[in-house]
C-alpha cells in the first residue's frame, strides 16, 4: 500500500503524542505517591479525617481540635486550652435593647478573688451547667481539696443566671457531681431527673424577661439611675411569696420562688429571688454586683461609679398586714456596712467562711440620707 508523505508524519506525530501523555500521566502519579509518603497534603477533608476527630484523635498535621473533650479528659494535662466560657450572663450585647453591654464575667466579685487553678474548676463548672452535664473533672487541677466546695458556691453566688443549679453538689479529689432542678424535680434526691426540655423553656422565659425589661432603660442613663430603675420595676412588679417560706418547695412549683426566675417570670419571690433577680439585670446593664448572706436572708451589695454600696431589695417591698406587696420603699437602698448592719447580720454558717464581701462606705449616692431627704 502507498503511503504520501503526509500521511505517514501525522500519524508518526499522534505516536509521539500519546508516549508523552503517558509520560506525563506516569510522573504525575508518582509524585501524588511522594507527598503520600511524606505526609504532604493530610490536610484534605476526607471522611477518615472526620472519624479520626470524633474520636477525639488529633489530626495529623498537629493541630488542635476547637472541642470541650479535653475539659471531660481525665489525662489531659494541665496547660491544656482553657474551655470556653458558653454561657448565658446576659444577652450579648448586639442583641439587647437599646445597646446595653453586659458585665464582663471576669469582673464578677467572687471569681476575682479565686486563684488561677481554682478559677480554671468555676470555668469547667460554667460550662458544664450551660449543657446540664453531671460531671466537672477536676483531676488535673492542682486546688487543695478543702477547697473544691468554695469553688462551686462561689460559681453558684456569682451566676444567678444559673438557676438550674440547685446546691447541693457532691465532689472528690478528682470530679465534681451537680445537681439540677427543673421546677419540680431534682436531680439525685430520689425524686427522679430533672427535666432540661422544661429548663429549656424557663430559660428562654427568663432571657426575654431581661430584655423586656432592659428596653425600659435608657442606655444613656448612669450606673444609679439604671440601679434606681431596677429596684423600682422589682419592688412594684414582684410580690413575696409568704406561702413559699412554710411549704417544702421540691414539693411542688414553688422552687422558682428562691431564685430569679420566679421573680422576673412570675413576680412571685422571696429573698432569694428578689436579691437573684437584681443582680441579673445589674450584670445585664454593666453594674458589678455580688449578694450577701445571713442565716435566714439574702441581700445585695451594688458597686456604682467605682464605689460599693449595700441594697436590700425584698426589705424595700415590705408586705402589708393583708400578705400584700408591691409599695416600693427606698429605706434600705445604697446603704453603708454601718447603716445596714444596724438590722443585718452577716452569716455564721462556716460553709459561707470564704464568701467576699465588699466594704461598704460611700454615701455619694444614698438615696436618702439619715434625715430622709433625698440626695440630689
Amino acid at each position: 500500500m502507498k503511503f504520501d508523505r503526509k500521511t505517514v508524519l501525522l500519524k508518526i506525530w499522534r505516536c509521539c503524542l500519546t508516549v508523552v501523555i503517558g509520560c506525563i500521566a506516569l510522573l504525575t502519579a508518582s509524585c501524588l505517591v511522594l507527598q503520600r509518603d511524606n505526609g504532604v497534603g493530610n490536610n484534605l477533608q476526607d471522611t477518615s479525617f472526620f472519624e479520626s476527630s470524633s474520636q477525639n484523635e488529633s489530626p495529623s498535621d498537629g493541630t488542635e481540635k476547637n472541642d470541650t473533650s479535653a475539659i471531660e479528659s481525665t489525662d489531659a494535662v494541665t496547660t491544656q486550652t482553657e474551655p470556653s466560657e458558653t454561657e448565658w450572663d446576659a444577652p450579648p450585647a448586639e442583641e439587647q435593647p437599646n445597646g446595653h453591654v453586659a458585665l464582663d464575667t471576669e469582673k464578677y466579685y467572687q471569681y476575682s478573688f479565686l486563684s488561677n487553678e481554682e478559677k480554671v474548676i468555676y470555668k469547667r463548672i460554667r460550662v458544664a451547667a450551660n449543657e446540664y452535664q453531671s460531671e466537672v473533672n477536676i483531676s488535673n487541677v492542682n486546688v487543695k481539696f478543702e477547697n473544691i466546695p468554695s469553688i462551686v458556691r462561689a460559681f453558684l453566688l456569682d451566676n444567678p443566671q444559673c438557676f438550674w443549679l440547685c446546691g447541693g453538689f457532691r465532689y472528690s479529689e478528682e470530679m465534681i457531681y451537680l445537681n439540677y432542678t427543673d421546677g419540680a424535680v431534682t436531680d439525685n434526691t430520689g425524686y427522679g431527673v430533672a427535666n432540661h426540655t422544661l429548663i429549656d423553656e424557663r430559660r428562654a422565659q427568663l432571657e426575654q424577661a431581661v430584655r423586656d425589661i432592659l428596653a425600659a432603660i435608657p442606655y444613656d442613663a448612669t450606673e444609679y439611675e439604671k440601679e434606681l430603675l431596677i429596684h423600682d420595676y422589682l419592688t412594684k412588679t414582684s410580690r413575696y411569696a409568704t406561702e413559699a417560706t412554710t411549704t417544702p418547695y421540691i414539693n411542688g412549683n414553688l422552687v422558682s420562688a428562691f431564685n430569679a426566675s420566679g421573680i422576673l417570670v412570675e413576680h412571685n419571690g422571696v429573698c432569694e429571688g428578689y436579691t437573684e433577680a437584681f443582680q441579673i439585670l445589674c450584670y445585664a446593664v454593666g453594674i458589678n454586683c455580688t449578694p450577701i448572706r445571713s442565716d435566714d436572708h439574702t441581700w445585695n451589695a451594688v458597686q456604682i461609679e467605682g464605689e460599693w454600696y449595700q441594697v436590700d431589695v425584698t426589705w424595700d417591698d415590705p408586705v402589708d398586714q393583708y400578705g400584700n406587696s408591691g409599695n416600693g420603699t427606698h429605706d434600705f437602698f445604697n446603704l453603708t456596712d454601718e447603716e445596714m448592719y444596724q438590722t443585718h447580720t452577716l452569716t455564721t454558717d462556716e460553709q459561707y467562711a470564704f464568701m467576699k464581701i465588699p466594704q461598704c462606705t460611700a454615701t455619694q449616692y444614698r438615696y436618702r440620707m439619715p434625715n430622709r431627704e433625698k440626695v440630689a
